[in-house]
């Protein structure tokens, strides 16, 4: 299976995160299903939670999903960031972006530009909130 078409999201049952293909139903926001090969069923998540696969591995070699937070020392050459600064993953305008939100403003850079490749997963925004914090100067 392409990796971009792997999605993944928290269970509603026990709140383990799970990934595979989704299945959602057309004016129903409220039940999506990831396919469990284990249970060979779909198994309900929570749909706040769902995040599509970029198809982009981090230096570590794990994908990389949409609501991740990433941190890049390679990216703060070229951004107007603090070395602490961390980026959520995000998709807008049929691709996936790296946004950072510090001093009051939003920036975002496009996954796949060569000059963000040492991204290191750090968490995300459903478990790790307190990466979301906006600094001010």
């Amino acid at each position: 299976m392409n990796e971009r078409y792997i999605f993944r999201g928290k269970r509603k049952d026990n709140g383990a995160w799970m990934q595979g293909s989704l299945v959602s139903f057309p004016d129903d926001n409220e039940h999506y299903g990831i396919w469990s090969e284990n249970a060979q069923s779909y198994l309900w998540v929570e749909p706040a939670t769902v995040g599509q696969c970029t198809g982009i591995k981090d230096r570590r070699g794990k994908l990389i999903f949409e609501g991740d937070m990433l941190h890049s020392d390679d990216m703060l050459k070229y951004c107007e960031c603090k070395d602490d600064e961390k980026f959520a993953v995000v998709r807008g305008d049929g691709k996936f972006n790296a946004c950072f939100t510090g001093d009051m403003r939003t920036t975002c850079y496009n996954m796949k530009a060569p000059k963000f490749h040492e991204r290191e997963i750090i968490g995300n925004i459903h478990d790790n909130s307190e990466l979301l914090e906006v600094s001010v100067a």
